[in-house]
């Protein structure tokens, strides 16, 4: 038995450990359940039923029959995907090039381009999950510029035959898998109810939860936009000089984008250097490399791909045609200038964006990032560029792949793919730095310095990393920061955590929520009897009884604001940080109110307006919007950083985005959905 195989069984005989501690509380053997894999492990199910038969409680038996449902329509899923396990056996190459063509399939056949852009991570995962089943059938070596070139001609040629490729079935197999799991992962996390009388419904027990979790993706979408602006409004003197000295808009943009970046990263991370695998990096240039390559797909193959696609042009004729085409605008383009005699060839390929695929060595990759340095690069420069190139790239199959820009071959070749690459560069790197690094420490110590260094700003007197015994020494623990001002002490345990996009790992983040509220209550419990040390160090005059303490858990990630941990509020470090900073909640309100009011019109106009049409809009009307913000909120912004009773008045009652919550103009759903597998059998539900 493998190591891999021997860690699952392991696994499954825990899960029914624990099930059999918790033999008279059914509902906790329920969450457990599902807790676990058990829906999508047929011999974990299968023992699970073996231990309940007998049980006679309503709620498990509920449970088990709705389980058993889920379990027979997954099962479907995997018998279909497994018809085409010989497909795994085509090179690594030929289903790469394939899949590169089945995301221009998918965005050609889209509606709009904010449909793509919200079906992009499941595309994704569909080449993960794909990649991690040929791993387990084949483990053959492949990469190479090569071989990736041979089977994009033979795809290309394929195509022109107007011949399906092979791999779309696999693909779409496999898809439909994902498909079922995310809605398991609905039933199972976030508690979505199972209907069963005349056909299969899965939707959540009621609106209200769904509108939670649409409106936190509205928040991350809030704090991208807002570090995108913030560099126009915070950094005025520097931007100016970027756009008088570039050489163009592209250049300044990147430049100006990189600063955003910067001022992401010292928020999330307090560090604009990091050392990984023992070579230092500079973030901030990290972000400028991997936007250059961002502004050569939103500059050339995005909007070239969007036309022909506007034209009615098929979605294959676009792949065979495109560098074709392109050389002949730019050939038409010089002869009507009149200067094609003295153009030379590289100034006609100048303008050709990469085909949906291509293969470049690490020294290609390294050559781009280093084309404008003023000297040589040395082997030092082009060590820390290979370690950049890392933070953005993932073999196919790595659970990493998620998060990933490019791909990498085991040759350490690069395979550059534009759709598979999303603009987000910075919260890409932030994720990137979170997973890679195992430890941690110095990230989290930095997040509750500067969690400190926020409250010490408000003159609260602040302790941070503070050691305590319980009476009797049981029990000994840290409080990461505690915060004190006119009778009302803040204890924050602070949590470090990346940006998710799958729902059981963004549960998984939730335990570590529930574990932080654990640490708040033995802490509450210690203050008393440490209360001495406390109140000297903070210098408390009055008396234990009457303090008034609030705990609170401060997270990177706005997910379950909305949620109380064992009666502890939850907030982001985001909303923390506006709250106690004025300017910064005046900045974030007026960006709110004119992101609400693109919304509202696309709700009341039904016209569809893409992400970086939102962003434009919002672009031209922000300084009129922070005026008329300062008049309105300057006042209540100060008393709530100045006042602690107000802060945390204002953290209870959501003051940060309640205009967002409010808005009825921004929930636009649930969209209902069916899933039809190949055996006939329906799921709807909603997404």
């Amino acid at each position: 038995m493998t190591l891999n195989k021997k860690n699952i069984e392991k696994k499954r005989k825990e899960i029914i450990n624990k099930l059999l501690i918790h033999i008279n509380e059914p509902q906790t053997q329920i969450d457990i359940i599902k807790h676990s894999s058990a829906m999508t492990d047929p011999k974990l199910w299968k023992m699970i039923c073996e231990l309940f038969s007998e049980n006679c409680n309503s709620n498990i038996k509920k449970f088990i029959e709705e389980g058993n449902i889920l379990r027979n329509i997954h099962e479907n899923a995997i018998n279909n995907a497994n018809k085409y396990i010989n497909h795994l056996s085509m090179s690594w190459e030929t289903i790469l090039a394939s899949f590169s063509c089945y995301l221009e399939y998918n965005y050609f056949k889209s509606p709009d381009d904010n449909f793509f852009d919200t079906n992009h991570s499941n595309l994704v995962s569909t080449l993960q999950r794909v990649s991690q089943e040929k791993v387990e059938a084949n483990r053959e070596q492949w990469g190479g510029k090569k071989a990736l070139n041979r089977a994009f001609e033979l795809v290309k040629k394929r195509l022109s035959q107007n011949r399906p490729l092979d791999a779309y079935v696999l693909f779409d197999a496999w898809n439909d898998v994902l498909e079922v799991e995310s809605i398991i992962d609905s039933y199972c996390f976030k508690g979505w109810e199972l209907a069963h009388n005349s056909k299969i419904v899965i939707q959540p027990v009621n609106i209200s939860i769904w509108k939670k979790w649409e409106i936190t993706n509205h928040k991350f979408k809030i704090i991208d936009l807002f570090y995108q602006l913030l560099p126009f409004f915070a950094f005025q003197d520097i931007v100016k000089t970027i756009q008088q000295e570039s050489p163009n808009k592209e250049s300044a943009f990147s430049h100006i984008y990189g600063l955003s970046g910067k001022a992401f990263l010292m928020d999330m991370i307090g560090e604009l250097d990091a050392t990984i695998d023992g070579t230092k990096i500079d973030l901030g240039e990290a972000i400028y490399f991997m936007k250059i390559f961002d502004d050569f797909y939103k500059n050339n193959y995005i909007p070239y791909m969007k036309k022909i696609k506007d034209d009615g042009c098929p979605y294959e004729q676009s792949i065979i045609e495109s560098e074709k085409e392109q050389i002949e605008n730019n050939i038409f383009k010089f002869i009507k200038n009149g200067n094609i005699r003295f153009v030379d060839k590289s100034e006609i390929f100048k303008m050709v964006h990469f085909p949906c695929i291509v293969s470049r060595t690490q020294e290609e990759m390294t050559s781009m990032m280093t084309q404008y340095d003023p000297i040589e690069p040395d082997s030092t420069r082009e060590k820390s560029c290979e370690v950049i190139l890392s933070l953005f790239s993932s073999p196919p199959h790595s659970k990493a792949m998620d998060n990933a820009q490019f791909l990498r071959a085991p040759d350490k070749s690069f395979i550059v793919m534009p759709r598979l690459y999303h603009g987000d560069v910075k919260t890409t790197l932030y994720n990137s730095l979170i997973r890679k690094n195992e430890d941690n420490k110095i990230f989290s110590l930095n997040m509750e310095k500067s969690i400190e260094s926020m409250f010490r700003s408000q003159d609260y007197s602040t302790i941070l990393n503070f050691n305590y015994s319980s009476e009797n020494n049981l029990c000994n623990g840290e409080i990461d920061v505690l915060a004190y001002k006119d009778n009302h002490l803040i204890i924050i345990e602070a949590k470090l955590t990346y940006f998710r996009n799958q729902t059981h790992s963004i549960y998984e983040h939730r335990d570590n929520l529930f574990t932080g509220a654990q640490q708040l209550e033995r802490a509450l419990k210690a203050i008393k009897s440490n209360y001495d040390e406390i109140s000297d160090k903070l210098k408390i005059k009055c008396s234990y009884d009457s303090l008034s303490i609030f705990p609170l858990i401060v997270s990177s990630s706005p997910e379950f604001d909305f949620d109380k941990f064992s009666n502890i509020y939850k907030t982001s470090f985001f909303e923390l940080k506006g709250l106690l900073f004025p300017e910064m909640l005046i900045n974030v309100q007026a960006l709110i109110e004119l992101y609400n009011k693109s919304n509202e019109f696309i709700s009341t106009t039904n016209q569809i307006i893409n992400n970086q049409e939102t962003q434009n809009l919002i672009e031209q009307n922000f300084s009129l919007e922070i005026k008329r913000a300062k008049e309105q909120y300057s006042s209540e912004a100060n008393l709530i950083a100045k006042h602690p009773q107000k802060l945390v008045n204002a953290i209870k009652s959501r003051v940060f985005w309640k205009k967002l919550e409010s808005n009825p103009a921004i929930i636009r759903g649930p969209v209902k959905h069916t899933l039809t597998l190949k055996n006939g059998d329906r799921v709807h539900y909603v997404i």
